[in-house]
């Protein structure tokens, strides 16, 4: 028998991915705004990378004479991990850079970035969340004894007993720490983004350089905490998962002053350019104002009239006497 904790693990593992990608969006909307076009940003750049450029390094790998039977060793498994995490991480960074860059160009946000970062696990989250809970479903029919309903032509009771074996070795706790590993990964990939927003900000590679080490060294810490034993592993998810989610409200809580500073120092600069217009008007007006005074100051004084144009009235008298 599975134990029915187990069963419901396997639930709670198949919906977490998504509700956690869901609940991340639409927070995300609800307080800011991003760009639908960021989050087929966020889906394409784990599909290319993953999906089509890692299956061709991987393949490309196998090519080479023999390290496909070096990595199989198990005492190989570290250098595996290595090449593992260096072939995850190497074009997150610049594949993410270039897609925000040709689609959101110089209206890039950084919540475009963040939603880019939670969008990145969709594909995940989907096959995970379908992968889970058909475990689940199966585990069921085994603890029903009706596993026979599952036989078909291309799949044998021989295969279906050996898959239920495999899950017995799930524990509940396992399968959350699966999901505290998936949460993880998805605040990861937001740092990740975040620098590839600041290199679009600052115009500067070296950020999205910085994002890929962050992302390396997370992912390969991730590997060799499981190395030792699940105890171990489990301290190392949720240490990784504290830093990480210290890291990103740092990093936000940095990027808002930077806007608060930003925006006084825009105010200040209006507010100068304001007193400097005024002064300006001011002089103006003064000039204005000296030139219409001189002006009037400097109109002639009109003259009085020649006396030899004015009638006197008593040499007429003594005109008319003499005559």
């Amino acid at each position: 028998m599975i134990p029915q904790s187990t069963i419901i693990g396997f639930y709670i593992a198949g919906a977490i991915p998504m509700f956690v990608l869901v609940l991340g969006l639409v927070l995300l909307r609800t307080h800011h705004t991003y760009s639908f076009a960021s989050v087929v940003v966020g889906f394409a750049t784990f599909f290319l990378c993953n999906q089509i450029l890692g299956h061709v390094i991987y393949s490309l790998l196998d090519l080479i004479p023999g390290v496909k039977g070096f990595m199989d060793q198990p005492s190989n498994m570290l250098i595996y991990y290595l090449i593992l995490s260096i072939v995850t991480v190497i074009l997150v960074g610049p594949i993410g850079y270039l897609g925000l860059k040709l689609v959101r160009r110089d209206r890039c946000t950084i919540y475009d970035a963040m939603a880019a970062g939670i969008s990145y696990w969709i594909y995940t989250a989907v096959t995970n969340s379908m992968e889970y809970i058909n475990e689940g479903k199966i585990a069921d029919l085994y603890n029903k004894n009706e596993l026979a309903t599952l036989v078909t032509e291309e799949i044998t009771m021989t295969d279906i007993i050996e898959y239920v074996n495999v899950l017995k070795t799930a524990s509940l706790g396992q399968l959350l720490v699966q999901c505290a590993y998936f949460i993880l990964m998805v605040a990861t990939t937001v740092l990740v983004f975040l620098m590839v927003y600041h290199a679009l900000k600052r115009q500067n590679f070296l950020y999205v350089l910085l994002g890929t080490a962050v992302y390396f060294v997370v992912l390969f810490g991730s590997y060799l905490a499981f190395l030792p034993n699940f105890t171990i592993y489990v301290i190392g998810v949720f240490t990784l998962l504290i830093a990480v989610i210290g890291s990103t409200l740092f990093y936000l809580r940095w990027y808002r002053q930077q806007q608060i500073n930003l925006a006084i120092k825009r105010r200040e600069f209006k507010e100068k350019r304001h007193a400097e217009y005024q002064a300006k008007i001011a002089a103006r007006e003064a000039a204005s104002a000296a030139e219409t005074s001189q002006s009037s100051s400097a109109e002639p004084i009109p003259e009085p009239e020649s006396s030899e144009d004015t009638e006197d009235p008593e040499g007429t008298d003594k005109s008319v006497d003499e005559e």
